[in-house]
């Protein structure tokens, strides 16, 4: 993980640190309150036991209820602020995930599509919890803790010195056990990953597993995957739980001597009432604030856990320079040597050298699998090169900003993504087209009569209104030409449409872009007579380029695959 990315929590904690400077002078001020009610406690009992005063244990009495009452409001104050922090550090973490992730640029080294999600389930949930309870019951143990210990050696130095024995061993225990809980608390997050991706394949899939009657085997396939998490989830409870009961046993175990040890000053003398009523208080701090080791070592693993994480999905939102084009080249697209390793380490593409010229038609051409995906994805700066220089308009990929590509640079694949809202926002997201403009696109495609025939046009509602394969692909289409772009891409753009719509929509692609670089990417050589170029690539190399009519009789693999096939 880059070190830039290594603060932790710091960033989010940061702007908050009055708040939290504030709840810890509230949990201050209830430990004061909490002395003023003991020390309440002495007369009040004391006078009880010298004489019956009932005046002067009356004024006492309503002394002590004001001050049991301020004391509720006081932690009820802090309550409410912790919850409040820990809400406003978690909403804050929440956008900066969702920010890095539309920042990210590099899809292709994404662990999975769903991990941003359980970032801001899973992960996020665990700190927010921690704040909460760390603000609202733990932040003060420490102090009281070192007070306690002491105010212990001063009043007996051998119970003091068991205090400190005891602390010690709790802390060795439960980090010794602890530690071992980290595995599980990753392995728990990346099955409860697994599990997002599973539902949302499910969901997104549904016609598919209906079509091939799979839905036994996904049903199987999904329980599998919940099988794991819920493994993952019981070992983490049973292994965690007796860490808490030692702590607590040990703890009783030094109250007890503590209590012998007094029995035993005590020997043959009266109790005052007093020090029982102390002895009690004691018993309840020291149970409260030994509960502070168990909960640190039981909560940091997770914590840290979920901080990496979230800063792993932090550092895909680099921040780029901005790069200044090389206006002067003839070239739109231009490739160096270039590899590209996926995050499953294979190399799909393997000493590319390709260039493209400036408002020129081309087509880059392949079998499946051969290498064309990549090569668009690192035209628009999803991903970056292994090795080797890939430039766009002279802008150098690995350097420049994604989105200062993006600007010139419009794509249209062979579906695409319905927006909720109304179809002229869906075909124009940006706002930039007046209607006259937008319509003028669909009728040079072929999309113009569908939209006529809606009940509201182009104000017609499409979160919920079905479309047809070849209406949605129009659809990608009249998105992408509707963009100003210098560079326009399409890839597969034409398998859902008849060979005369695809026909039209080809040559209204072609009067639109005049003068614009068009790249085609396809997988059958439809636009070949439409390109000036064609670049063959296989097993993600350019295996040769020219015309259709030169590759089908200079590359044999290419007339196999495609010399007959322009349509």
């Amino acid at each position: 993980m880059p070190s830039e990315y290594k603060r932790g929590l710091s960033p989010y904690i940061r702007p908050y640190r009055k708040s939290i400077a504030g709840v810890l002078l509230i949990q201050t001020a209830g430990a004061f309150l909490q002395v003023v009610a003991i020390s309440l406690l002495k007369p009040i009992v004391d006078s009880s036991a010298e004489g019956y005063d009932a005046v002067y244990i009356l004024e006492l009495g309503i002394i002590l209820l004001a001050v049991t009452v301020l004391y509720g409001v006081v932690i009820a104050s802090a309550s409410s602020l912790s919850s409040r922090i820990s809400a406003s550090i978690a909403a804050d973490m929440r956008r900066g995930v969702i920010k890095s992730s539309l920042k990210n640029q590099d899809l292709g080294n994404l662990k999975t599509p769903t991990y941003a999600m359980t970032c801001l389930t899973g992960d996020i949930s665990v700190i927010q919890e921690h704040i909460f309870q760390t603000l609202r019951t733990y932040a003060p143990m420490p102090v009281l803790l070192a007070l306690m210990s002491i105010s212990t050696f001063l009043i007996n130095f051998n119970v003091g010195l068991v205090l400190v024995l005891a602390i010690l061993l709790i802390s060795l225990f439960t980090l010794i056990f602890s530690s071992r809980l980290t595995r599980l608390y990753q392995a728990r997050l990346e099955s409860m990953d697994n599990l997002n991706s599973s539902l949302r394949e499910k969901i997104t899939g549904a016609k598919t597993i209906r079509a091939y009657g799979g839905a036994d085997y996904e049903k199987e396939k999904f329980e599998r995957v919940n099988g794991t998490f819920g493994r993952y989830n019981k070992l983490i409870v049973l292994k965690s739980y007796f860490i808490p009961l030692f702590s607590t046993a040990f703890v009783w175990l030094f109250l007890i001597f503590v209590y012998m040890s007094a029995a035993l000053d005590y020997s043959g003398r009266v109790i005052p009432a007093y020090s029982l009523v102390l002895f009690m208080q004691f018993t309840t701090c020291i149970v409260n604030t030994m509960s502070l080791i168990p909960y640190l070592c039981l909560i940091l693993p997770q914590v840290r856990v979920s901080a990496e994480r979230i800063a792993e999905t932090s550092a895909a939102g680099k921040d780029y320079g901005r790069a200044g084009a090389d206006e002067s080249g003839d070239y739109a697209v231009s490739a160096e040597n270039v590899e590209f390793v996926d995050r499953f380490g294979r190399k799909t593409i393997e000493n590319m050298d390709i260039s493209i010229p400036k408002g020129t038609v081309s087509t880059v051409l392949g079998p499946n699998g051969s290498g064309i995906t990549e090569l668009v994805d690192l035209i628009l700066a999803f991903s970056v090169p292994s090795s080797g220089t890939f430039r766009v308009f002279g802008m150098n990929t690995a350097e420049c900003s994604p989105e200062q590509i993006r600007e010139r640079v419009a794509y249209s694949g062979n579906h695409s993504n319905i927006f909720r809202g109304n179809l002229r926002f869906n075909l124009d997201p940006a706002g930039k087209n007046d209607d006259a403009r937008i319509m003028e696109v669909c009728r040079s495609i072929g999309f113009s009569d569908y939209i006529e025939n809606l009940p509201d046009k182009l104000d017609s509602d499409m979160s919920s209104r079905p479309m047809s394969g070849g209406q949605n692909q129009m659809l990608a289409l009249a998105r992408c030409l509707l963009r100003d772009a210098d560079m326009y891409i399409f890839g597969d753009s034409f398998l859902s449409l008849d060979e005369n719509s695809a026909r039209n929509a080809l040559n209204g692609i072609l009067r639109l872009c005049e003068g614009k670089t068009v790249l085609f990417a396809q997988h059958d050589p439809f636009t070949a007579e439409a390109s000036q170029r064609m670049f063959f690539i296989s097993g993600g190399k350019v295996k040769s380029y020219g015309s259709h009519s030169e590759l089908a009789s200079e590359s044999p693999a290419y007339a196999e695959m495609f010399g007959k096939a322009v349509r």
